[in-house]
């Protein structure tokens, strides 16, 4: 589920030209907030795995989707292209962090056995996001206008925290969750 929702914000491509409108921009300057997100992610990935490496894994995974939130209102509600990219790439950083921790998370959880089948799960999340919910939420910002529906968008993964705290894994249950 946080997959899904981590993905449907972080798809802007079919909103660029409406982005590209409320900040006055080029549609090919306003696809940089894919490109910078892109770096985000390649740098983020492994370099916040190594500096989280110390922290409980549920606190990283609640730290960065709090991140991730921020990051995408900051650059939704943005009244400038600078300000919205340092946005796309903090969410950025948080998406890498997020992954690279989740991932572990969630094959640890399920053991050798099912360590495939869990991935298999995380990344249907990015499936259902890329073919469902990023058209949804592209629909609704072009009858919305981006300045209404983008902060929505991103606040909307303020549900991701939530559902990290309720999840336990099997082995957890019946005892405190690490």
């Amino acid at each position: 589920m946080v997959t899904f929702l981590m993905d449907t914000a972080e798809l802007v491509v079919g909103l660029l030209p409406e982005i590209s409108a409320d900040l006055d921009i080029s549609v090919s300057s306003a696809g940089l907030m894919v490109t910078v997100f892109a770096i985000g992610m390649m740098v983020g990935a492994p370099l916040m795995a190594m500096a989280t490496l110390r922290l409980p894994r549920r606190f990283t995974l609640i730290a960065s989707l709090l991140v991730f939130a921020a990051g995408h209102v900051i650059g939704a509600l943005s009244p400038t292209f600078a300000l919205a990219l340092i946005g796309r790439f903090v969410s950025a950083l948080a998406t890498g962090t997020f992954w690279a921790v989740g991932a572990v998370v969630a094959t640890a959880a399920a053991g050798p056995a099912a360590s495939s089948r869990v991935m298999g799960v995380v990344i249907g999340g990015v499936t259902l996001a890329n073919i469902v919910g990023g058209r949804r939420c592209d629909l609704r910002t072009h009858r919305a206008g981006t300045q209404r529906a983008r902060p929505r968008r991103g606040g909307r993964n303020g549900r991701g925290p939530r559902l990290v705290v309720r999840a336990r894994p099997r082995a957890a249950r019946g005892r405190r969750a690490a």
